[in-house]
């Protein structure tokens, strides 16, 4: 999904699976050591590159959405590590600076409401209500052991 076909404001399903989405690939690149100031302007054609990339790195062959699995294999590996350390749902919020009004222009009064997206982003995770991936979730991604 293009990101710049979308309302940054809105607080609804396409903005949790941008989220979901780019946290895929933002997982990747930290595991491809990629800057990050890359993710600007990332579309189906740049997935595709870093693709390329990875591919010429590491000698797999595989598609974008088997890329973006194994940046979902990798976020998720990273929560169950937290989970492991105490973190959980209730740790899930915006750091005070992003939770309240800020300054002037047109994102001053625009709060996230994480809270009540929380709920939707867990389930398109596949994790239960305390922030944990699911035992399912666990067996899709082979993660399961």
């Amino acid at each position: 999904m293009d990101a710049t076909e979308y309302d940054r404001f809105a607080a609804d399903d396409r903005a949790i699976e941008l989220v979901y989405t780019h946290q895929h690939v933002m997982a990747q690149f930290d595991s491809m050591s990629v800057c990050k100031f890359a993710l600007f302007g990332l579309n189906e054609k740049l997935s595709e590159q870093f693709l390329d990339w990875f591919k010429s790195a590491i000698g797999w062959d595989m598609t974008v959405a088997e890329w973006l699995e194994t940046g979902e294999r990798i976020f998720n590996l990273k929560r169950m590590y937290l989970n492991k350390c105490g973190i959980s749902s209730k740790d899930d919020r915006l750091p005070p600076r992003m939770s309240k009004r800020r300054g002037s222009g047109s994102a001053a009064d625009n709060i996230p409401d994480v809270a009540g997206m929380l709920d939707r982003y867990y389930e398109k995770r596949g994790w239960n209500m305390y922030g944990v991936p699911t035992a399912e979730t666990l067996k899709r991604l082979k993660l399961e052991w």
